[in-house]
């Protein structure tokens, strides 16, 4: 894992970055027929009130998931 995964600021960066990068990408939003200010309005959001992460999904195998660090609870689902 990337060790700056865990610094905010690096994060917020990171994903402010990624937001503006897919704001300007007009001809996937007109093939997605979504509105294109969608991604500009979120990466706004970011910069101005930060990131507050509450959990997060990963698809792993035991041993995998057993070198995340800092786990609080895991619930399973068996996959179909």
């Amino acid at each position: 894992m990337n060790e700056n995964m865990s610094d905010e600021n690096f994060m917020k960066k990171h994903l402010v970055s990624m937001l503006r990068y897919m704001s300007k990408q007009g001809k996937f939003f007109s093939m997605m027929k979504e509105d294109i200010d969608t991604y500009s309005n979120a990466a706004d959001y970011v910069e101005k009130n930060g990131l507050t992460v509450y959990g997060f999904v990963v698809l792993v195998d035991k041993d995998e998931l057993l070198k995340i660090d800092e786990v609080y609870l895991i619930y399973t689902q068996p996959l179909k």
